[in-house]
């Protein structure tokens, strides 16, 4: 779907996830960004407008602030770095948040019997886990990936990248931005020289 205007593609890929999740459930879904951090269709952004879409807050609900960032109760959360049994990239759901005299601890459920907890200190190792980053993808797969690319993601726009995007998609994926910014990233051979037959699968699809 061609859309140039950054806040038409947020807007649109936050459209997107929804009925997404509606068709394949959330845990079937992904929305991957190259960036974290920048624009409305960053990572980050796009996290803070699906969860309160996806869990918004209720009486009742707990939640716990660690600096800017809020964790509720039902989030689905990302680990960021390797902890115990839970990888770096691997998601769970918050299913606790309770405070005693030792401060605020959060419980997440990753499933396979693995439960972690995290005080305060560690924290910084969850990030919200409806968007992420192509990169935060890799070794994973969803019946639905939806993918942003624009053309201020230039520099990370490269045709091993958008190769990883489109292959989390296991029976369906969805692109959103421009479309010069794919076939800059497909024209990109120079950063990584990979026998992808990445063009003729999109002309294909």
């Amino acid at each position: 779907m061609d859309s140039p205007d950054i806040a038409a593609s947020a807007d649109k890929v936050v459209t997107l996830y929804l009925q997404e999740v509606k068709k394949y459930g959330l845990d079937n879904v992904a929305l991957l960004t190259p960036y974290r951090k920048k624009t409305e269709t960053g990572a980050n952004a796009l996290n803070l407008r699906l969860r309160d879409l996806v869990n918004p807050p209720a009486p009742g609900k707990p939640e716990a602030a660690h600096g800017k960032r809020v964790f509720r109760v039902g989030d689905r959360v990302m680990q960021t770095k390797n902890l115990g049994e839970v990888n770096n990239g691997d998601v769970g759901y918050i299913k606790d948040i309770f405070r005693d005299t030792d401060g605020t601890t959060i419980r997440v459920n990753f499933g396979g019997g693995r439960e972690m907890e995290y005080d305060s200190t560690q924290l910084p190792m969850l990030d919200l886990g409806y968007a992420s980053t192509v990169h935060k993808s890799q070794g994973s797969e969803y019946q639905s990936v939806i993918v942003n690319l624009q053309r201020s993601h230039y520099i990370m726009l490269t045709r091993p990248l958008v190769y990883t995007a489109i292959t989390r998609g296991k029976s369906r994926v969805i692109l959103v931005g421009e479309k010069r910014a794919l076939y800059t990233a497909i024209s990109r051979t120079d950063a990584e020289k990979r026998g992808t037959c990445l063009a003729k699968r999109i002309r294909n699809s």
